[in-house]
């Protein structure tokens, strides 16, 4: 899916939650900007804030923060056998 599905899908609300691999900057800002515009929360998974100064990292999309917070928790607490 590319990044401009993947936008549109999370405005119409296709989908609730999403996370997102490493993009360019120019690739994730508009999708951030819309989202975050809607209500959505977004942020790395470590906990910071998107700034399309720093390099991308993978960030989660989730429809409020506390939601954010619980997906965050299982992603990285997740482990592989």
């Amino acid at each position: 899916i590319n990044s401009n599905t993947t936008f549109t899908w999370l405005a119409e609300g296709r989908i609730d939650v999403l996370l997102d691999p490493a993009r360019r900057p120019w690739d994730v800002a508009p999708g951030v900007v819309l989202y975050e515009a809607m209500g959505g929360y977004v942020q790395h998974l470590d906990g910071a804030r998107y700034s399309a100064r720093m390099p991308t990292q993978s960030l989660l999309y989730a429809p409020n923060k506390d939601e954010w917070q619980e997906l965050a928790a299982r992603f990285i607490n997740c482990t592989t056998t």
